[in-house]
Parts: structure tokens; C-alpha cells; sequence
């Protein structure tokens, strides 16, 4: 079985649990986040050409400079929620998970312009995997501070439900970008740090030659 395959096998496997966990009742969050990243790995399986040139790296710089940017706008919107919309302490709240998410989609945008596996290598399908997620669940905690302006100003009752409705839908998915930080940062420390060695070994060859 290849790299595709057990992607392919391990996204069906989280599509069943997820769905099984709907229709057992089964906590809405973790069971949306199973159906999310199932659906992720599929798309991610599918998207990963079978070739061994560097033009089948996905996403590619363009698409993560586009969804860098989205993640940027939706920033934008989330302190224009916290300043101008919420009150109180659902300010600070709205403004923490801006900061989250800021976060998260900056280590997104590093990691998908210095790391560039290609072909059909684990590496490559693990780089799509793990930016996909971390995109996807960076902009649920964008979504989170957005909802958040919607408490009032003790943090507790309902100011604007609906706000408050799609902070509390997206939570679920937004708790996995606190899962994937530390896997992103060691992964982008490892990574540098064989470029790094990389580009020394490569010096020392040049000046010996």
C-alpha cells in the first residue's frame, strides 16, 4: 500500500467515525471534526499528483500565498468584531482568538513556503495533509473570535445569538489547531534546520571545489 492509499484508507476510516459519532450522538464537536479532516485527506489524497517534479507539490506557494490571504481578511474582520462590535470582556475573548488563529495561520504560511517536498512521497502528502488542517482549523478559531464578539459584556449571556451560535459550531474544529501548533512548530524547526545544514554542506563543497 502507498503513501495515496493509506491516506485514502485512514480518511474513509475518520468519514465512518464521524458520522458514526453523529448518529450515535456522540459529541457534535469531535464528531464534525472527524468528518472534516476524513473529508480533508481524501481531498488531499486526490490533489497529490503521482509524479516526481516539483510542480506536484500541493498547495503550491500560489495556493497558500491565496489561502494566507484569506486567513488575513478574515483577521481584518475578527478585530473589527472586537473593537467596534463586542464589549467588555467579550472583547479580550474576541481578541484571544485572533491572536490564535494570527498565529496559526502565520506558521501556515512559513511552513508552506520553506517546506517543498515532491512527488507521491509521504513527506509530500504529509506537508498537504498538515497545512490543509491547519488552515482549515486556524480559520474555525477566526470564525471562534468572530462569534465571540457576540456575548455580552461579562462574557456571559447572549448579546447577538447568532454570533454566538457560530462560535459555539465551530469550536470543535477550532480546538485542533491547539493539537496541531506544537506538531507545526517542530516539524518547521526540523525543517529549517536541515536547510540550514543543507545550505552549509553545500558552501563547503563549493569553496572546496
Amino acid at each position: 500500500m502507498d503513501a495515496r492509499s493509506s491516506l485514502q484508507v485512514v480518511g474513509f476510516a475518520s468519514l465512518l467515525l464521524g458520522f458514526g459519532g453523529l448518529g450515535a450522538g456522540v459529541e457534535l464537536g469531535r464528531s464534525v471534526m472527524l468528518v472534516v479532516m476524513g473529508a480533508l485527506l481524501l481531498f488531499t489524497s486526490l490533489a497529490v499528483r503521482r509524479s516526481d517534479s516539483a510542480t506536484a507539490m500541493f498547495p503550491s506557494r500560489r495556493i497558500v500565498l491565496i489561502a494566507t490571504a484569506v486567513g488575513g481578511a478574515g483577521i481584518a474582520l475578527d478585530l473589527l468584531g472586537a473593537f467596534l462590535v463586542a464589549e467588555g470582556e467579550a472583547s479580550g475573548h474576541a481578541l484571544f482568538h485572533t491572536i490564535v488563529g494570527a498565529a496559526c495561520m502565520a506558521l501556515f504560511l512559513i511552513l508552506g513556503s520553506v517546506w517543498k517536498p515532491s512527488g507521491n512521497s509521504m513527506a509530500a502528502i504529509f506537508r498537504a495533509s498538515l497545512l490543509i488542517a491547519l488552515w482549515v482549523s486556524s480559520m474555525a478559531v477566526l470564525l471562534e473570535g468572530l462569534g465571540a464578539g457576540g456575548y455580552d459584556v461579562n462574557n456571559a449571556g447572549r448579546r447577538f445569538p447568532t454570533l454566538v451560535t457560530l462560535h459555539n459550531s465551530v469550536t470543535g474544529i477550532a480546538g485542533f489547531a491547539l493539537i496541531l501548533f506544537p506538531v507545526v512548530v517542530i516539524v518547521l524547526t526540523v525543517v529549517l534546520v536541515r536547510l540550514a545544514w543543507q545550505r552549509t554542506n553545500n558552501r563547503q563543497e563549493a569553496s572546496a571545489s
